[in-house]
């Protein structure tokens, strides 16, 4: 159902995407869900990592997946001419940093 969501993701201004549903946690599977993701989300929508882990051992190990993944995608996009490298760069930098600074407003200073 990763279609329907990406679409819903895309057409709504307060919906974004963060995560991967437990029973997806697969290589094989993160990696076409970030292929679509990219094509049909808009990169400011997405955030990379997000880990409803109970231990702090298994959301290490899942963001180094997530980070494994994220690069083989984005290599993928610059050898098929899609991303130039700097645009890889910069898409890898908002979905691991700057997207979820923003959608929880950590940039802001405390009042």
């Amino acid at each position: 159902h990763s279609q329907e969501v990406n679409v819903i993701c895309k057409k709504y201004p307060n919906v974004y995407l963060a995560g991967y549903w437990w029973y997806a946690f697969y290589p094989i599977y993160i990696r076409r869900m970030l292929k679509e993701r990219l094509e049909i989300v808009p990169a400011n929508k997405i955030s990379g990592f997000f880990s409803d882990a109970y231990v702090v051992e298994w959301s290490y190990g899942k963001l180094c997946l997530i980070r494994k993944e994220l690069t083989r995608v984005l290599s993928e996009k610059v050898k098929e001419g899609y991303y130039s490298e700097s645009y890889a760069l910069e898409i890898a930098k908002l979905l691991l940093n700057q997207n979820p600074r923003n959608i929880y407003n950590l940039n802001k200073e405390k009042i």
